[in-house]
């Protein structure tokens, strides 16, 4: 079984992205055989923000893979990429984005990880999504 934490910013993101979309990837991911599929939605509001904090992290690099959408900028999705980087031997990390989106060198540089760009259409949410299944699936059949 192949664990992935599906990493994605929440809070400066439209409700529409954190609702419908991430619905959208995760059951796509999940009809990959052999896949688990975790992320920070299923956090319960109102904890502690230690607590929070200490649950993704613990997510982030217990996961065998961890896909990051960057469609929208995320503090707390930069500290998991860190934390898995940070590891004694670093776990994959596939960094996807909307094609030309400008990523920082902190994230790319991070021991472990990996980018692809896909072509990004808002209006049409079952084709990114799509699109992001697509290249998750290549990557475990080429990495895994």
């Amino acid at each position: 079984m192949t664990a992935i934490y599906l990493a994605m910013a929440l809070t400066n993101a439209p409700v529409w992205w954190h609702d419908q979309f991430q619905f959208l990837v995760r059951r796509d991911l999940e009809r990959i055989e052999g896949v688990r599929v975790t992320n920070a939605m299923g956090l319960v509001p109102n904890t502690d923000p230690s607590v929070v904090n200490k649950q993704r992290i613990g997510l982030a690099r217990s996961a065998d893979l961890m896909v990051v959408l960057t469609r929208f900028p995320s503090i707390e999705v930069g500290q998991d990429i860190q934390a898995r980087g940070g590891m004694r031997k670093p776990k994959p990390t596939l960094l996807l984005s909307p094609r030309g989106q400008v990523l920082s060198n902190s994230l790319l540089g991070t021991p472990g990880t990996a980018r692809r760009e896909y072509a990004s259409n808002a209006e049409n949410g079952k084709r990114e999504a799509r699109l992001i299944f697509c290249h998750v699936r290549e990557y475990l059949d080429i990495y895994a």
